[in-house]
């Protein structure tokens, strides 16, 4: 069919496209004209029918696409949330890694011998034998003025 066509146009030289579309949708509107001026009741309301049956279809296929379209929208919304949340996790455990090490580090010099001594003359005020202690006063407000 569409070899025929291309030959009748080759045949006719058509030269002004415009004209030979301009033709076309007239004779294309002309038989759409004759078919509806044929059609009886019955086949109007089927063809009615079928508009509105189109009509819903088209709804139908509207919504599922929404739908879909949300749960799309709120799935990649729920997984951002959960990464930023899993950076936060981590960094939290990066935080407490480095507060286990220093903590482990401090019971080390805890357990040290040196650390002992010193709590010991510091905050209960012993000393070795022949050692002398000195206590030195502080200077309190009152005694400034």
């Amino acid at each position: 069919m569409a070899k025929s066509r291309s030959r009748a146009y080759k045949s006719r030289n058509v030269i002004d496209m415009e004209k030979a579309r301009e033709e076309r949708r007239e004779k294309r509107a002309l038989a759409t004209m004759k078919r509806v001026e044929k059609e009886t009741p019955a086949e109007a309301a089927v063809s009615t029918r079928r508009t509105a049956k189109r009509n819903r279809r088209r709804l139908v296929y509207l919504v599922v696409f929404i739908v879909i379209a949300i749960l799309i929208v709120t799935t990649a919304f729920n997984i951002i949330t959960l990464k930023m949340e899993q950076a936060k996790a981590r960094d939290e455990l990066l935080q407490l890694n480095e507060m286990k090490a220093r903590l482990q580090e401090e019971i080390s010099h805890i357990d040290s011998e040196e650390y002992i001594e010193q709590q010991a003359r510091q905050q209960l005020k012993m000393i070795f034998p022949g050692e002398t202690l000195y206590i030195l006063s502080q200077p309190t407000e009152d005694t400034e003025e």
